[in-house]
């Protein structure tokens, strides 16, 4: 496959495998919305906001794509874009830096996506906790 056509393979699929985890997270942050704060969530959660978030998503999961795309494309010659190779993800990375800076982003992202799964779902697990009545003995009758 030529160089030019496996920078656009890349980049699809590098895209499309960070959107899956944001999507998830995001889809979390919802029934958290949905839950902890009942009244608002028909004001966050509208089709205006989801369209903003599907943008928002496929922003954040460029990103990594972007970075390791322009770090390439500065630091090899225009002529070797129609060169045919095998297309890999390591391809793309030239330097040992790059590799690391590939592994430090996405710890980074994976730990904002555990917190913010660990919150949601601690804060959910506190309103379930308070809505199921846990003080039954204000409910039982003074006998």
């Amino acid at each position: 496959m030529q160089i030019w056509m496996c920078c656009i393979v890349y980049t699809i699929l590098s895209v499309y495998a960070l959107v899956t985890p944001i999507t998830l997270t995001a889809m979390t942050l919802e029934r958290y919305v949905a839950i902890c704060m009942p009244l608002r969530h028909a004001e966050l959660c509208s089709m205006r906001g989801a369209v903003k978030l599907i943008l928002i998503i496929h922003s954040i999961s460029s990103v990594p794509c972007t970075v390791n795309l322009s770090i390439f494309s500065a630091t090899v010659s225009s002529d070797l874009y129609t060169n045919s190779k095998l297309c890999y993800r390591e391809m793309f990375v030239l330097f040992p830096w790059q590799g690391h800076l590939s592994s430090a982003m996405d710890q980074f992202y994976f730990l904002i996506m555990l917190s913010v799964i660990v919150f949601s779902y601690v804060q959910i697990m506190k309103a379930a906790k308070a809505a199921s009545g846990e003080n039954k003995k204000s409910t039982w009758k003074d006998v």
